[in-house]
Order: structure tokens, then C-alpha cells, then sequence
């Protein structure tokens, strides 16, 4: 019983389809950026300036938000990111939203013990099995419109050849092309 729900469950996160890598878009000022952080004494990336692209002067990014104009510097430690685009999490909602339903409906029908005078008992194998699924069936449901309802933004790196690093006098220069 068990392995015939590792198998569904694999088949089920299976057929949703993996992102593939986007290519960012073209680096032309107002498009929005970040510098990010990518020091590897830290566990996660932390985003340092984010906004829209104003100009970028030998090796600083120049960003506005609200408004305000913010420069960061780009070096070994910062990377420049490009907003792809922003999607909704319908599939990672949906699959999440199955598996939590299959499961916890599937251990309540397995935890439930029954006595003489139940109308219904569903603690065998054909009881859990089918509140599982009905379980998985509500969840689909509830996590499709939850996943629906949230957006996620993809960032991605900009392209090197629109970044370029060297020496210059005095250090090191990052320039981005247009």
C-alpha cells in the first residue's frame, strides 16, 4: 500500500513540467534590476539594491525606487539580476495542495478505528486508498486556487556578454553594454 502511494505520488510530481532556464532580457534602462549578493560566507543570497535601471557608470549600477536613485558597486561579491517575468504558482500549487490532501486524509482514514456500531469503516486498505484520493481531490482544488492566487517573480543573471570584468588602473572595472 504504501509503495502504491510513493508511486502515485512520483508519477503525480512527475508530470508537471520543470522551468527552463529564461534568458534575461535586454539590459536598456527602466527595465528592473537587483544586485545581489552572493558573498559565500552567507547561506542565501541577500538582495542589496533593486529597482529600475538608470545608467550604469564604470562599475556601479545606478537603480531608482520610489523615486530614489541608489548606486551599487558591482565586484567579485555582487551579481547584477534582470527580472525575467512573474507567473502564477498554479502547478506548484496544485501538486503541493494533492499531496498534502492524499496524505492527510489518507492518515486520518489510517488512524481511525472502528467499532461495531460505525455505519462506515474506512481504516482497511480500500478505505484510506479512496480517502486518500478524495483527499488528494480537494487538495488539487484548494491548492490550485491558493497557487492561483500567488505570484512569483524570476530573476535571472544577466547575460555575460552584457557584463564584462577587467583590469583597469587602480582595480578591477565591470562594465554592462546596451
Amino acid at each position: 500500500m504504501r509503495a502504491t502511494f510513493l508511486l502515485l505520488v512520483l508519477v503525480a510530481s512527475s508530470a508537471l513540467p520543470l522551468g527552463a532556464q529564461t534568458a534575461p532580457p535586454a539590459l536598456t534602462p527602466g527595465v528592473r534590476v537587483r544586485v545581489v549578493s552572493t558573498d559565500p560566507t552567507r547561506h542565501a543570497s541577500e538582495t542589496l539594491v533593486q529597482g529600475a535601471l538608470v545608467r550604469v557608470s564604470g562599475d556601479t549600477v545606478v537603480v531608482t525606487e520610489n523615486r530614489l536613485e541608489e548606486a551599487a558597486v558591482l565586484d567579485g561579491r555582487r551579481t547584477l539580476e534582470v527580472l525575467a517575468g512573474e507567473h502564477r504558482a498554479w502547478a506548484r500549487g496544485a501538486l503541493f495542495g494533492t499531496v498534502a490532501g492524499a496524505v492527510l486524509f489518507g492518515a486520518m482514514a489510517a488512524g481511525s478505528d472502528c467499532s461495531p456500531q460505525d455505519w462506515v469503516c474506512v481504516n482497511n486498505a480500500g478505505g484510506v486508498l479512496g480517502l486518500g484520493a478524495a483527499g488528494g481531490v480537494v487538495g488539487l482544488v484548494v491548492g490550485t486556487i491558493i497557487g492561483g492566487l500567488t505570484t512569483q517573480e524570476e530573476w535571472v543573471q544577466a547575460r555575460p556578454s552584457d557584463v564584462h570584468v577587467g583590469i583597469v588602473a587602480g582595480g578591477v572595472g565591470v562594465s554592462i553594454a546596451f
